[in-house]
């Protein structure tokens, strides 16, 4: 399995910076989907290079251990960015 990304597999995969504007569900789904499509196992690799600003600052608030995995990494994007459900039924 590939873990590298060639610079046209990454434009894949949109940026995301954490604004209201965009959904971070959606945008880690769609990684990983591209991620799938590729053959490339290890997200973690692929997704710190599309972040910028705010989520770009969270990503380089995790731990070492923490980069290197994509549920801890989905966890703290979910944490900071996604609405739940009870702020987007209002």
């Amino acid at each position: 399995m590939s873990v590298a990304v060639a610079g046209a597999e990454l434009q894949l995969i949109p940026t995301i910076g954490g604004s209201g504007s965009q959904d971070v569900v959606e945008w880690l789904d769609k990684a990983k989907l591209v991620c799938e499509l590729r053959r490339i196992s290890k997200l973690e690799t692929v997704t710190p290079l599309r972040p910028t600003g705010g989520a770009f600052a969270v990503y380089q608030q995790l731990t070492s251990a923490d980069k290197k995995d994509f549920e801890k990494i989905k966890h703290e994007l979910y944490t900071a960015f996604a609405t739940d459900s009870f702020l987007a039924y209002e």
